[in-house]
């Protein structure tokens, strides 16, 4: 009887091993992977997304019939029509390998694909990214405490391991689906409470330590707007508001004594800086900022259809003006401006009918999961923040945004009674 029970066994483990279901599950793998490894690392973040694709490629012998409704979807195909743009203007560019070297990071538009089959796993692919920036966070602590040989950058702002950029907007996704998450108390267990009061202190601390004045911005902005519209829109959760909005401003009075000096030395700097600009001296961070921006509204003005193509707009960067190698700024350290300048119209178009189709849906169907009222508030300090640095250009941060894209297209099903907040 051992042996025939033994057989047995190994037999269904195989036909488990060979069947969809294990693969759906290796997907799902995969797809946590990825997401908790986007605000960490980028080789193996690149890993994950392989063998997530390569999963995904494996099962459309019994997905592909799912992908209709998604391939037809028209924020998939402004998507789509704005990547292609993208390599169309390369033609004209005169630097059609930088063109190239952006258009890489174009790939991540492919993750609504990737996740599609697992899309009814939102929660839990939320979760993975939460774990992710909780990780980055603890990261920043141990570069706050100089341990392990890690230390802050020359301006004692903490990074972890991204750009401080980058680290902030992730820090504030965080924030805000915990923000969310803190709200609806009364649906979650204790474990899961403590979790996220301890991941929306931390996330606030990282924030404040990155010294990134444009998630700053967008924080403010993106939650103060959403609080208000949860608040207007569901008056029973009002007072849930007010507890989560305590717990904000006692965990930014807590981050005080320890953050507070890095917050006056970066509104210093603008200070000195603008007095610098005044002076026409644009040599300053802020100053190489201002003139990129100028640069690139010039750029538009001169060639509104067009652009300079990806990767041009380096060409038009007056070195002597900002003291800066081509290659180390290579964009107009903003999302729209760069779309205006590198690509006209039709690239800002496709960009701003992104962003608006991705609000709608966000907003269309917040109330029917658990992160739901977040994932607006996450998309709308993102579109705040891409204001001050260039998004589209960085797999991590246009990586943010797919996902959001991918949760917002998950809810958006068809032949399901949608529900929305605004009613």
């Amino acid at each position: 009887m051992v042996p025939d029970n033994t057989s047995t066994v190994c037999r269904t483990w195989t036909e488990w091993l060979l069947s969809d279901a294990s693969a759906q599950c290796m997907q799902l793998n995969y797809a946590v992977a990825y997401l908790f490894l986007l605000p960490l690392d980028h080789m193996l973040r690149d890993l994950a997304w392989i063998l997530l694709a390569a999963c995904a490629i494996v099962r459309l012998r019994v997905t592909w019939r799912g992908y209709r409704c998604l391939a037809c979807d028209p924020l998939i195909v402004v998507l789509g029509l704005w990547s292609l743009w993208h390599g169309i203007s390369i033609l004209w560019s005169p630097h059609w390998s930088w063109g190239v070297d952006e258009w890489t990071s174009y790939r991540t538009l492919l993750l609504p694909f990737l996740l599609w089959p697992i899309r009814r796993q939102a929660d839990l692919l939320v979760a993975g990214l939460l774990a992710g920036i909780f990780l980055a966070n603890a990261v920043q602590l141990i570069q706050y405490l100089h341990w392990f040989g890690m230390t802050p950058n020359f301006e004692g702002r903490l990074h972890g391991l991204l750009h401080p950029t980058q680290t902030g907007v992730f820090c504030l996704a965080a924030i805000s689906w915990h923000t969310v998450g803190l709200i609806q108390f009364r649906s979650i267990r204790r474990s899961h409470l403590l979790l996220s009061c301890l991941g929306l202190c931390a996330a606030i601390a990282g924030l404040i330590s990155t010294g990134s004045r444009g998630p700053w911005i967008g924080g403010i902005c993106s939650l103060s707007l959403g609080l208000l519209l949860i608040t207007w829109c569901r008056p029973c959760s009002r007072k849930s508001v007010l507890t989560v909005t305590a717990i904000i401003l006692l965990s930014l009075a807590a981050t005080w004594p320890w953050c507070g000096p890095l917050v006056s030395l970066r509104l210093e700097n603008v200070r000195k800086d603008l007095q610098r600009m005044a002076a026409r001296d644009f040599t300053t961070d802020n100053g190489r900022r201002l003139a990129f921006w100028e640069t690139a509204c010039k750029v538009f003005v001169r060639q509104p259809l067009l652009g300079t193509g990806a990767g041009g707009f380096s060409q038009e960067i007056d070195l002597d003006k900002v003291g800066y190698d081509r290659r180390e700024h290579s964009h107009a350290h903003s999302t729209y401006l760069h779309e205006l300048a590198s690509k006209g119209a039709p690239g800002a178009f496709l960009l701003l009918a992104s962003l608006g189709l991705c609000m709608k849906y966000c907003l269309t169907n917040s109330s029917r999961w658990f992160y739901g009222m977040g994932t607006p508030m996450v998309l709308g300090g993102w579109a705040v923040s891409g204001t001050f640095d260039t998004f589209q250009l960085s797999a991590t941060t246009f990586g943010l945004f797919s996902f959001i894209a991918t949760l917002a297209l998950s809810m958006q099903l068809p032949g399901e009674r949608q529900q929305s907040l605004m009613t």
